[in-house]
């Protein structure tokens, strides 16, 4: 293989892993739940959440195709969470916000905002 040839495939492997490592990072999809006052005690609602971590690295967030894969990510992401407070705490506020919505929506604009970065 010509010296030349070899300099550039060398050049182009050696910059795609910081351009792809520029690009990736984790979001995290936060599942909200309002859990509703005690009726014995009196207690106030309390806000309890759990998170889950969606990787990202080897999506490109520029393109519509890596959006649309985290998306998929996310929204599994988040009904995995929102199943596990569903059992934890079955109880919630009339005012809870709806779980799996509010959390792929917050994890998504998250996203946008990495992909534009």
């Amino acid at each position: 293989m010509p010296k030349r040839a070899i300099m550039l495939l060398t050049a182009v492997s050696l910059a795609m892993p910081v351009a792809s490592a520029a690009y990736a990072q984790d979001i995290t999809v936060t599942a909200p739940r309002h859990r509703e006052r005690s009726s014995t005690t009196g207690a106030p609602i309390e806000t309890v959440t759990t998170s889950r971590v969606v990787n990202t690295a080897d999506l490109d967030l520029r393109t519509d195709a890596g959006m649309k894969a985290l998306r998929g990510r996310v929204e599994e992401a988040a009904r995995k969470a929102c199943a596990w407070l569903d059992q934890v705490y079955p109880l919630t506020a009339d005012d809870s916000p709806p779980c799996v919505k509010t959390a792929v929506d917050k994890a998504m604009a998250d996203a946008q905002a990495l992909a534009a970065r």
